[in-house]
């Protein structure tokens, strides 16, 4: 109840079939303020750069999250941040002449982990390709028999790339080429 409440203040609802006394409880919650805080710092982009901040409390397959969107540099971010620890459960970014998406689960730390921009950089020297060359780039930190790995994929011209980047190490696990029809 008290997490229905707080997704309910959150996006300012209300119901006349249904009163609340009282206020919800956020003590096990992380704030608004330090969501913000987190996607802005994974997304590498300061405040004085952002437009149109929203920040809303909710629940992802049962996980208490804020969704944080926000626009900088052309681009649109989206992010859900785990309310209870402020790590980075989803993100995704979209314009500016490429997207990017990762993901991660809220039971691992991905701070030993190379990062989204390294693994995209190695996907790209592997392939020989400028990122100015490349177009919709997408990364997404997965996991497959319990490794964490990065599966990068991007266009250049009518040919998708896909690689499997190992997220501890770097080391490319796997890497195709396909031509679009």
């Amino acid at each position: 109840m008290n997490e229905i409440a707080l997704i309910t203040e959150s996006r300012h609802l209300t119901s006349q079939t249904v009163t609340q006394t009282g206020t919800a409880s956020t003590k096990a919650y992380i704030t608004a303020e330090a969501a913000k805080n987190a996607a802005l710092s994974h997304a590498g982009i300061s405040e004085s750069d952002v437009a149109q901040l929203e920040i809303e409390f909710d629940s992802e397959d049962g996980l208490m999250v804020y969704e944080v969107e926000f626009y900088a540099g052309g681009s649109e971010y989206d992010y859900d941040i785990d309310a209870r620890t402020g790590e980075v459960v989803k993100s995704s970014r979209e314009g500016g002449g490429s997207a990017g998406t990762s993901g991660g689960t809220a039971s691992g730390s991905s701070g030993s982990y190379i990062g989204e921009a390294a693994a995209r950089s190695a996907a790209l020297s592997h392939a020989g390709v400028s990122e100015s060359d490349a177009s919709r780039i997408q990364v997404e930190l997965d996991r497959d028999d319990g490794r964490a790995l990065y599966e990068v994929e991007f266009h250049v011209g009518r040919t998708e790339y896909s690689y499997e980047i190992d997220a501890a190490s770097g080391a490319i696990l796997k890497a195709e080429q396909e031509i679009d029809d």
